[in-house]
């Protein structure tokens, strides 16, 4: 087994959610220790490791990841992310979890950069080694680390997902909060509760072009038609997992008269999902189940919900006019439930483009106000821009062809990228993205190949060598 593979599954024993990084920064401040290396750590626990080039005295060069992950598991699963280790299944080439999401993003670069600043037999420049957190939630630790802590003009970012393919920019993306005060009335009496669970997901930003069915999507289109219904009251509502994975699950509890036809209802929407998402169509099933109903919303407040998501958009907003099949603008309504005495809907824009999703912000905000929700923005952060004169682009490019014999796809992608928050602070900086093949990230379908961490790991040593 390889070294990298060995150091990921030590990290993936640590709990790593976003927001609860402290145990996997003193990890690697241990680490360092072990290994006689500088390190510092600040109160977002980034971490910052700085080795001596070996053979090499120029100028020093970062290399950056990210140690939260995102954290969803299957419907079912009692996997506990504040104390439970991952659960590894290697099998072959293939890494993946039990019943939950892997962390191969951005864990395979946080290994990946470990086991660089244990290796001692390669020529390289001083080398930065920047552990950075809260990525997956807004990129916050990129955003308060002080770069006034590192000296180098080249960063290698190792967060990509696709072997072979070269990230020159991202999209920028922005948090938003619609929020609404609960009121209820009493009610004592036997309903329904309807789920959709296990969808395909994704990341929200690399797989919203894929055409996958949102749970929260799923769920509004069915609360349209039961609205309808004699006797219909709305109890709950709630679906998603996290603020940048397009949903995999959903639920609503509600009442209705009796001698209703939910059941044709609901088959019939079922279908209507079915044919406009033909790649789950096999996976698409509600789940009608009775329940006890002790409260349902207040009439006005069921009316603003069901109202919002009738003419909230979300996904695929506009692809872009400049490269060939890659989407400029999206939103996604990511996460919503009850939150103390408010339900909380958290919406992730992105765009590589700031005002167009400037116009969909604010297209979003008077929608709100329409239906009496409070809107917030929670985050923001920048797009990373083409820089056509990148030196670290033609070394990575041609180290890749020399290596593997074939040239590799230079991209841009939607999706948010640390990079992003560098180079608006340091505007001097040259940048690359690069990363293991990591299919379904996000997702509890997480996995990476074993051979593309080595096919990175060769890769990375090569740059050096050229950088020294």
């Amino acid at each position: 087994m390889s070294r990298i593979v060995e150091l990921f599954k030590d990290i993936s024993k640590i709990p790593r959610e976003s927001g609860n990084e402290k145990e996997i920064c003193d990890y690697i401040l241990d680490f360092a220790k072990r290994n006689n290396l500088e390190a510092s750590s600040d109160k977002l626990y980034n971490v910052l490791v700085k080795k001596d080039g070996n053979n090499c005295t120029k100028n020093p060069v970062i290399i950056q990841c990210h140690t939260d992950m995102v954290c969803v598991k299957e419907d079912g699963s009692d996997h506990d992310f504040t104390k439970d280790p991952i659960d590894l299944i290697i099998d072959g080439d293939k890494i993946s979890a039990n019943k939950t999401s892997l962390g191969a993003d951005n864990g395979i670069g946080v290994a990946f950069c470990l086991y660089l600043l244990e290796k001692n037999d390669i020529k390289h420049p001083p080398l930065e080694v920047l552990f950075t957190t809260n990525e997956e939630t807004g990129l916050d630790g990129a955003s308060y680390f002080d770069t006034s802590k590192i000296k180098g003009k080249t960063l290698i970012n190792v967060d990509g997902e696709e072997a072979g393919h070269i990230l020159l920019s991202c999209a920028g993306g922005t948090n938003v909060f619609l929020r609404k005060k609960l009121s209820y009335e009493a009610q004592d009496t036997m309903g329904y509760e309807v789920t959709i669970k296990n969808l395909l997901g994704g990341h929200s930003g690399l797989d919203i072009g894929k055409n996958r069915l949102s749970a929260i999507h799923a769920m509004s289109r069915l609360l349209i038609k039961l609205r309808e219904l004699k006797g219909f009251r709305l109890s709950d509502f709630e679906g998603g997992e996290a603020n940048n994975v397009i949903p995999q699950h959903g639920k609503i509890s509600f009442t209705v008269k009796d001698d209703q036809p939910i059941k044709k209802i609901i088959k019939s929407v079922e279908n209507e999902l079915k044919s406009e998402h033909p790649e789950e169509k096999d996976i698409i099933k509600f789940n009608l189940e009775k329940t006890k109903i002790n409260k349902v919303f207040s009439k006005e407040l069921e009316k603003s919900i069901i109202d919002l998501f009738t003419i909230l958009p979300y996904g695929v907003q506009k692809m872009s006019q400049s490269i060939d099949g890659m989407v400029q603008t999206s939103l996604t309504n990511a996460v919503l439930k009850t939150k103390d005495d408010e339900i909380e809907l958290e919406i992730l824009f992105r765009s590589s483009m700031q005002s167009e999703m400037d116009y969909f912000i604010n297209k979003i905000k008077n929608m709100t106000n329409l239906v009496n929700f409070k809107f917030e923005i929670k985050s923001s952060y920048p797009a990373w821009e083409l820089d056509t004169d990148s030196k670290i682009k033609d070394i990575t490019s041609q180290c890749y062809e020399e290596l593997f014999g074939k040239k590799p796809i230079l991209e841009s992608i939607h999706a948010g990228l640390e990079c992003a928050v560098f180079k608006e602070k340091m505007p001097n900086i040259d940048m690359v993205s690069i990363g293991a093949n990591i299919i379904g990230a996000h997702t509890t379908h997480e996995e990476v190949s074993i051979k593309s961490i080595d096919d990175l790991r060769i890769l990375v040593e090569k740059i050096l060598t050229k950088l020294e």
